[in-house]
């Protein structure tokens, strides 16, 4: 499982933490768990810190798929619900775009893609990564 998850109902934030190689498989599973989490609310800001991903595997086609099988889950979300992906790298970068296109097309969840930590914390006023309790 290349990925931890926590939610803070103090800073109402949720937290995903992603490394290692991972696919669109693990992506699909993380949700699923976050909306299984008894802390879940649709209305946390949802944060990614996925600079500790080291290789990615999948294409537009796999994550299309993945995203579309979970249409009836992401209508929990209200429109424009923020989830923001941080990365340091192209490749991660490359990926949470493809992501970002999917998610725009078929759900109101609304991805923000950063790469600098002291901007995350600004513009969502929640703690830098560094301060996550991801378990």
């Amino acid at each position: 499982m290349p990925y931890t998850i926590f939610v803070d109902p103090e800073q109402r934030a949720s937290f995903f933490r992603f490394y290692g190689k991972m696919t669109a498989e693990d992506g699909r599973a993380a949700f699923l768990e976050y909306l299984d989490n008894p802390l879940f609310d649709p209305t946390y800001v949802m944060m990614t810190d996925a600079r500790q991903v080291t290789g990615i595997s999948g294409s537009y086609v796999d994550i299309m798929y993945k995203v579309m099988g979970l249409s009836r889950q992401v209508r929990r979300f209200p429109a424009g619900a923020p989830s923001y992906i941080l990365t340091s790298q192209d490749y991660q970068t490359g990926m949470a775009r493809l992501l970002q296109t999917v998610l725009d097309l078929c759900s109101p969840i609304k991805v923000i893609l950063i790469s600098d930590i002291q901007e995350l914390s600004e513009k969502t006023g929640v703690l830098p990564p560094e301060h996550w309790k991801t378990t």
